[in-house]
């Protein structure tokens, strides 16, 4: 995602092993995303485990030193509302049917300073990777 909020293209390659190691390099050649990001990671076996929307309910904020300010805020029901600056967006969440780790939901843009525009509908997945709201 560009730093605006558009989608770019961008290139990523590593190597993996399941359930133990990842290691992977992307190159986005776009202004100002020029430089390589590489990234490690170890497998956490939280991944094995299920999220519930109850794990997950109340109001979620970006860490202050995220320039545009992002909100979301889950409900009981699945549903959930937010914004990222003018942005405002809603969602629907499920935990995943196979029981992993993983919310899968929509994401309704829903106004027009939105870099969608409003009314745009996109498929999307979430996860909890930390408990600090």
């Amino acid at each position: 995602m560009h730093y605006q909020g558009a989608i770019i293209a961008g290139t990523l390659s590593g190597n993996f092993t399941a359930k133990n190691t990842l290691a992977a390099a992307t190159s986005i050649n776009t202004t100002p995303n020029t430089t390589a990001l590489s990234f490690n990671g170890n497998y956490d076996a939280t991944y094995d485990t299920p999220l519930a929307i109850g794990d997950v309910l109340g109001t979620w904020r970006n860490p202050a030193n995220i320039t545009t300010t992002t909100a979301i805020t889950f409900a009981a029901d699945g549903s959930a509302t937010g914004a990222q600056g003018a942005c405002t967006f809603a969602s629907n969440f499920k935990p995943r049917a196979t029981g992993k780790h993983i919310l899968d939901g929509t994401l309704t843009f829903t106004d027009s300073s939105c870099a969608t525009g409003s009314g745009v509908t996109m498929p999307v997945e979430a996860t909890l990777s930390s408990t600090t709201r």
